[in-house]
């Protein structure tokens, strides 16, 4: 299965670079267009990951998969304003695609809106493949919000109000984890357990 897989994937990179020499015009699905544009951004080429998102763009222009991609590229390049017009786009018509979430999310951390990236973030379902990465996310919101805290000369308790906050909601998220697995278990688990 891996095999085939990997046979796949290499073949359609190399009929991706046949097509860009040869200038002709060869047909991709949306999968194959996400594992080109993945494999180039993942290479460092953004030159053959930009052309690839084009064209995707170009046959898949609603595709919201690969215009998420588009999204990352912008926000990797620095493009935020673009980047931004997409991901409006796309989280009004999905607001709970946790993929959209944490795109929007990472522009409203390079515009400097750390609260407002967490209260986002906080949207994603517990159960969703991403949830882990939204907490790693959270986590860096609160650490960008201290940070600015003392550039701006703040004092060392705001830090440390925000640093239990932090910690505090991470424990408890944590144990309504621990409650959910363990349903059958007589004593649930408290804050109280990991002091």
């Amino acid at each position: 299965m891996k095999d085939n897989f990997q046979d796949f994937f290499s073949d359609s990179i190399l009929k991706f670079e046949s097509m860009i020499k040869s200038n002709q015009f060869l047909f991709f699905d949306t999968d194959e267009f996400e594992s080109i544009i993945i494999y180039y951004l993942e290479s460092g080429n953004s030159s053959m990951a930009n052309k690839a998102i084009k064209m995707a763009i170009d046959q898949y222009p609603n595709n919201t998969s690969i215009l998420l991609l588009k999204v990352e590229t912008l926000i990797f390049e620095n493009k935020i304003e673009e980047a931004e017009k997409i991901i409006n786009i796309l989280f009004e018509i999905d607001k709970n695609n946790s993929e959209i979430i944490i795109q929007k999310s990472r522009i409203l951390s390079k515009r400097k809106k750390h609260s407002d990236s967490i209260n986002l973030l906080k949207k994603i379902n517990k159960d969703c493949e991403f949830y882990s990465d939204a907490l790693i996310m959270i986590g860096k919101e609160y650490l960008f919000i201290d940070n600015s805290s003392l550039c701006w000369g703040q004092n060392d308790n705001y830090k440390s109000v925000n640093s239990k906050s932090f910690a505090s909601e991470l424990l408890n998220l944590k144990i309504l984890d621990l409650n959910k697995n363990n349903e059958n278990n007589c004593h649930p688990v408290s804050s109280i357990h990991w002091i």
